[in-house]
């Protein structure tokens, strides 16, 4: 699951769009959008605010990525 799979559905196809539906910078967007730093809660509820996308799918997006870090942390070379 990506966040371009979580907010296709509300009209956001690119980190540009997100930054500008949520007044964010566009590199702040694109490290949001290629999962390099997570979704917090003030920026998920901007999002939820500015799509319409619930928040809870933003956190459930949140959690898989965390996971996904911390198993490809843990996997041996």
């Amino acid at each position: 699951m990506t966040l371009k799979d979580v907010l296709s559905p509300y009209g956001i196809h690119t980190a540009s769009e997100l930054a500008r539906k949520i007044s964010m910078s566009r590199q702040q967007a694109s490290e949001i959008w290629t999962g390099k730093v997570g979704i917090g809660k003030k920026v998920g509820k901007r999002i939820a605010d500015a799509t319409g996308c619930p928040f809870h799918l933003l956190l459930l997006y949140r959690d898989k990525l965390y996971r996904d870090k911390d198993e490809s942390r843990h996997e041996s070379p």
